[in-house]
């Protein structure tokens, strides 16, 4: 089963980062289609993609997981 908040947050962070999808997929070896189906609700990410996505977008597994929770403005990498 999906995860809207995921979806959401995802979404939202890798647009304030100003990240296209390509962007992040080249970034996490994750493909396009696989990132527009997770921010999107479609599929769920597996804790292998979780992984990638953190290191994708710089954050540490803790602040990856404060993300995916919806507290990452208070919690971002410096």
């Amino acid at each position: 089963m999906p995860d809207p908040l995921l979806s959401d947050n995802l979404l939202t962070y890798r647009l304030r980062c100003s990240l296209t999808l390509k962007e992040l997929s080249e970034r996490t070896g994750l493909s396009p289609a696989t990132l527009h189906r997770i921010e999107n609700g479609i599929c769920r990410a597996t804790n292998r993609s979780r992984v990638k996505l953190a290191d994708g977008l710089g954050l540490s597994q803790e602040n990856l997981d404060h993300l995916l929770q919806g507290k990452w403005e208070s919690h971002q990498d410096g």
